[in-house]
């Protein structure tokens, strides 16, 4: 019988011989073996480690200073459980010129005050940051200007979608489509 070990990453028991084993080298200089599921998963586990370090270092930046405050690392948490790391990182980098001048013109002061003012900043902005991020992917796949023309003319805005579905309900309700549908 094979000797099961668990997976570092999601915590499930597999066999020793079908798990991804990677040596770590401890602070201290001693080896401990680690099992993984895959080689892909240990490698999402690292990529997501490296960009959470960005992240932080990102946020340093924008307050000129280290943060040892744990309130963003809370933070980061939490907008991880809508949208992935590369995102914040992405919306962190394009609008950190704008929170280093909100906060100066703000005047806010203390750490924790600006790591809040931060955070909401990012938090109000990463929607129509990823909305937009995924508009430009899904152009990205129109090879031609007519094909990215055709797409963006199926767009519909909000007027107009109302306007459609009231037309639709008044048409199926109406008495003529009724007897129209008896024929």
């Amino acid at each position: 019988m094979a000797r099961k070990v668990k997976c570092k990453g999601c915590g499930k028991q597999i066999e020793q011989s079908e798990a991804y084993k990677h040596i770590h080298t401890t602070s201290s200089g001693k080896t401990q073996n680690q099992y993984y599921c895959s080689l892909e998963e240990y490698e999402t586990i690292e990529r997501e480690k490296a960009l959470y370090k960005e992240i932080q270092y990102a946020t340093d930046n924008i307050l000129g200073r280290p943060i040892t405050n744990n309130a963003r690392n809370k933070e980061i948490q939490e907008l991880h459980e809508q949208y992935s790391y590369e995102t914040i990182l992405r919306c962190i980098r394009a609008k950190a010129e704008d929170i280093k001048n909100l906060i100066t013109y703000n005047r806010i002061e203390g750490d924790y005050n600006q790591i809040r003012y931060m955070m909401q900043v990012i938090k109000n902005t990463i929607y129509d940051f990823a909305r937009e991020d995924a508009k430009k992917n899904n152009w990205e796949q129109y090879k031609t200007v007519e094909e990215l023309e055709v797409y963006e003319e199926k767009e519909e805005t909000n007027d107009e979608i109302i306007k459609r579905l009231k037309e639709k309900k008044e048409s199926t309700n109406s008495i003529s489509s009724f007897l129209n549908g008896l024929k």
